[in-house]
C-alpha cells in the first residue's frame, strides 16, 4: 500500500519541478527582435521580413531597427529620433495615429507567434515596453496587445478588422467589427516618454489555443484624442518603438478535467494537398476562394491553407513557388498587381504560420493562362486560382 504513494509522491515533486521551469518561459517567439533574416533596409516597405517570427497583419508598413540597418533604420540614431534598445540591440516601429486628411485612418501593426498555444484558463503575463520616437509630434493612450487563435491576415491600410463584416472605402476600411485587445494602456495616460521606455502589462486568463499576438492601437483614429508632445516633430503622427514583449505563464488553470484532454496527431495526413516534394512538380489549391477584384483571401479557404502549412511543416527544407492568377476582367497591367498580391496573400498566411520567408517565392501571371472560358461567372471562379510549384535543387529526405 505504500509502493502506490511514493510513485504518486514522485510525480507530484515532477510536475511542481516542470511548472516552475515553464513558469520562467517567455513565450513569445523573438520578443526582443534580435533575430533576422538580414539587416534592415531603407525604412518602409520591408513588411518586417527581415524579423525572425514576426510579420504584417495589415498592408501598413511596420519598421525594425538594427545597428547593422541602412542609414535611417539603425540602433540607436534612426529616421524617427534617438533610441537606445531597452533590451539587447533591435526594436521595431509603428505609426499608431497620423493626423493627416489623406491617411486619416492609417495605422501600422505587427504579429508575433508563440511558441506553445496558451492553456485554457491558465494565467499568463503579458508585457511589452513602448517608447515615442523623438520625431513625433503626438503622443497617444490606450496603446495595445490581442491575443488570437488564427493570424489575421485582411488588406487594409486602416483599422485591422475581421472580415466577417466590413465596408471598404477606398484603401481605408470602415467597420464595427474589431478585434478587442486583452492589454491595453491606461485609458487617458497619454504616453509621451520621448527618450524612455515604459512598461505596458497585464495578466490575462487564456480562453485556449490562442498562439498569435498582435501589438498597436485598437481604437478607430476619431476616438483617439492626441496630445501634441513635439510641435517642432518631422512626423505629423504619434509613432511608437516597441521592444522586449513577453508571454509568461502565471499560474495554471486550477483543474483540467480528463475528458478534456484529446490526442493530437501531429502528421495529422493531409486530405486535398498532394503530397509530393519532386522538384518541378505543381498543383492547384482547389480551395482557396477570393472575391472578385479582391486580393484578399475568403474564410473557406481556411482548411485548405491549414493543409498547405501541415504540408511545408513537415518538409522543413522544401521550397516553394506561388503562383497568382486572374480572370480577365480588367486590364493586363491590373491583373498583373492583383495576382501577384493574390499570391503574396497566402505568402503571408504561412509566414504568420511560422513558416521562413525565405522558403517562399512568389510569382503573377495576371491574366495569361486562363483554364477556363472567361465567358461565364463560374469560369472566372475558376481562373481566380493559386497554384504551388515545387522549387528544384532541395533535400526532401526530411519527410517522416
Amino acid at each position: 500500500m505504500i509502493r502506490p504513494l511514493r510513485y504518486s509522491l514522485f510525480f507530484v515533486v515532477l510536475f511542481i519541478m516542470t511548472a516552475s521551469q515553464i513558469k520562467g518561459q517567455n513565450l513569445s517567439i523573438n520578443g526582443s527582435f534580435e533575430s533576422y533574416h538580414h539587416c534592415p533596409g531603407k525604412v518602409r516597405h520591408e513588411r518586417m521580413k527581415e524579423v525572425v517570427g514576426w510579420s504584417q497583419p495589415t498592408d501598413g508598413s511596420a519598421d525594425y531597427f538594427h545597428p547593422c540597418g541602412k542609414t535611417g533604420s539603425r540602433v540607436p540614431d534612426n529616421k524617427f529620433g534617438h533610441r537606445e534598445a531597452y533590451h539587447g540591440k533591435a526594436y521595431i516601429g509603428l505609426h499608431l495615429y497620423v493626423r493627416n486628411p489623406e491617411f486619416k485612418n492609417y495605422k501600422e501593426y505587427v504579429m508575433g507567434h508563440f511558441s506553445k498555444k496558451l492553456i485554457k484558463g491558465a494565467k499568463y503575463e503579458i508585457s511589452f515596453k513602448v517608447s515615442l520616437a523623438d520625431e513625433a509630434r503626438y503622443g497617444i493612450d490606450e496603446i495595445g496587445a490581442c491575443l488570437t487563435k488564427e493570424p489575421i491576415q485582411v488588406n487594409t491600410y486602416g483599422m485591422i478588422y475581421s472580415r466577417k463584416s466590413n465596408v471598404v472605402r477606398q484603401r481605408n476600411v470602415v467597420t464595427t467589427n474589431y478585434p478587442k485587445p486583452q492589454v491595453v494602456s491606461k485609458k487617458g495616460k497619454v504616453i509621451n516618454n520621448s527618450g524612455k521606455w515604459t512598461l505596458i502589462s497585464d495578466t490575462v486568463t487564456a480562453k485556449g489555443n490562442e498562439q498569435f499576438i498582435i501589438l498597436g492601437s485598437f481604437l478607430p483614429n476619431r476616438y483617439i484624442k492626441p496630445v501634441t508632445a513635439n510641435s517642432e516633430g518631422k512626423f505629423s503622427s504619434a509613432y511608437y518603438y516597441f521592444d522586449d514583449v513577453k508571454v509568461k505563464i502565471a499560474s495554471h488553470p486550477p483543474e483540467i478535467a480528463v475528458s478534456e484532454v484529446k490526442k493530437v496527431d501531429k502528421h495529422d495526413p493531409l486530405t486535398t494537398v498532394k503530397d509530393s516534394t519532386k522538384p518541378g512538380f505543381t498543383f492547384k489549391l482547389e480551395k482557396i476562394y477570393f472575391e472578385f477584384d479582391k486580393s484578399y483571401l475568403k474564410p473557406e479557404s481556411k482548411t485548405q491553407l491549414q493543409e498547405l502549412y501541415r504540408f511545408m511543416a513537415r518538409h522543413n527544407k522544401l521550397r516553394i513557388e506561388i503562383q497568382g492568377h486572374t480572370d480577365s476582367l480588367g486590364s493586363a497591367e491590373y491583373n498583373q498587381r492583383l495576382s501577384e498580391r493574390r499570391a503574396l496573400s497566402v505568402k503571408r498566411y504561412l509566414e504568420q504560420k511560422g513558416i521562413d520567408s525565405d522558403r517562399m517565392n512568389i510569382k503573377g501571371y495576371g491574366k495569361k493562362i486562363p483554364i477556363r472560358p472567361n465567358k461565364t461567372e463560374k469560369g472566372r471562379a475558376i481562373n481566380r486560382r493559386v497554384i504551388i510549384k515545387i522549387l528544384p535543387n532541395q533535400d526532401s529526405t526530411d519527410d517522416f
